[in-house]
């Protein structure tokens, strides 16, 4: 992924964010020290950059770990944006955007199946949450 998509993908695989939610997340939605992240408005097109949340439940604080919010505040300190997923010249992050950049990324990792999407990595969270669960 480029160094500016990164951070998408690790929300992707570890807060569990859709694309839209991803996209739309700004530096003020991040808890730094308490590692909290609070989606408040998704992107959906040019028009819509601060749609409302898909549902109600999607507004819910994601607790994720401290290496990931040391990861993602040093990716929002290289930008100097307000939003955590940028374009890479210090604009909002758009979904099509991270799509491509993630489906050509997905072309170079042997040993993930066919058609694997960015939306998979938000079920990949629920399956670790769900193995913690069991444990």
């Amino acid at each position: 992924m480029p160094e500016h998509l990164r951070s998408a993908v690790l929300l992707g695989a570890f807060a569990g964010l859709r694309i839209g939610e991803v996209c739309g997340l700004r530096i003020a939605d991040v808890h730094f020290v308490r590692g909290v992240v609070y989606p408040k408005v998704q992107f959906k097109s040019m028009t819509e950059t601060a749609a409302p949340l898909k549902t109600k439940c999607s507004a819910a604080p994601v607790s994720v770990s401290r290496d990931l919010t040391l990861l993602l505040s040093a990716s929002v300190a290289e930008d100097g944006t307000d939003f955590v997923a940028t374009d890479g010249c210090g604009a909002q992050g758009k979904n099509w955007d991270v799509e491509r950049a993630f489906a050509d990324a997905v072309e170079k990792v042997d040993g993930l199946p066919d058609g694997f999407r960015f939306h998979d990595l938000r079920r990949y969270f629920a399956s670790v949450l769900i193995a913690g669960e069991c444990e």
